[in-house]
């Protein structure tokens, strides 16, 4: 209201400036806002991307797929524990869709316990759990409503893996962890259409199912944005030469 008044007290030129300053001002602090929410978002989003393509190294596609896919009930237990409106606790339907998430896992050890491979399961398990702690975080942010430009914020999340988390990968080749080499001229293409029906595509249908669908069931469609990679990433991950 003080702003306002100030502003009708002044010229309509000065009140055109003071008017074009002030979004300028409000631009400013909404990009800032969102450089930091994608900071933060993109540790677990980077984390849960490393950690299933390292267990890719270690298991088959279709085995890391069905680990990783229990984000899901991570997501549900997480939210349940942490519950910010009514809806996100715990109910029995929820209950049941943990204990069957479980009893999958167990079958599927017990199906793979003569090839299985603890470093694969931890590495898919870690994925999931870092997976869900980024839905859980941006759905926090969301349900705020209070100015988040989600289709930017996805964007900018994108932007800060890229320049930072590189910055990281060097890190890790300098250590000797991670090799300093380009994937083979020939993988180039199947990383180019993951990369564009990857987070592209599924962090644009996510979003719009946040509009079109509330909060209670959006989160599920998203697990769908888990990195479901086929047998030509199988086949990079495993490749003997250098990536």
């Amino acid at each position: 209201m003080a702003s306002e008044a100030l502003l009708a007290r002044l010229s309509w030129a000065a009140s055109v400036r003071a008017s074009e300053h002030a979004q300028r001002r409000a631009a400013a602090a909404a990009t800032r806002r969102h450089l930091r929410l994608a900071v933060l978002f993109s540790v677990p989003w980077f984390i849960s991307n490393y950690l299933y393509r390292l267990s890719l190294l270690y298991t088959s596609t279709s085995s890391a797929t069905i680990y990783t896919s229990t984000a899901g009930a991570f997501a549900l237990s997480l939210g349940a524990v942490f519950a910010q409106v009514p809806n996100d606790r715990f109910t029995f339907s929820k209950c049941v869709a943990v204990l069957l998430t479980a009893a999958g896992l167990v079958v599927l050890g017990v199906s793979e316990s003569h090839q299985s491979n603890w470093t694969a399961v931890l590495a898919a398990l870690g994925s999931a759990l870092c997976y869900a702690i980024h839905l859980l975080l941006f759905r926090r942010e969301l349900r705020k409503g209070d100015g988040i430009n989600s289709p930017l914020l996805v964007g900018v999340v994108g932007c800060v893996c890229m320049v930072v988390w590189w910055a990281g990968g060097a890190v890790l080749a300098a250590a000797g962890v991670e090799r300093a080499a380009l994937p083979p001229q020939r993988l180039w293409p199947w990383l180019l259409l993951d990369a564009a029906l990857g987070p592209l595509l599924f962090d644009s249908l996510w979003l719009w199912s946040d509009v079109v669908s509330n909060n209670s069931l959006y989160i599920h469609r998203a697990l769908r944005n888990i990195p479901d990679l086929d047998e030509q990433s199988e086949a990079l991950m495993s490749s003997d030469e250098p990536t």
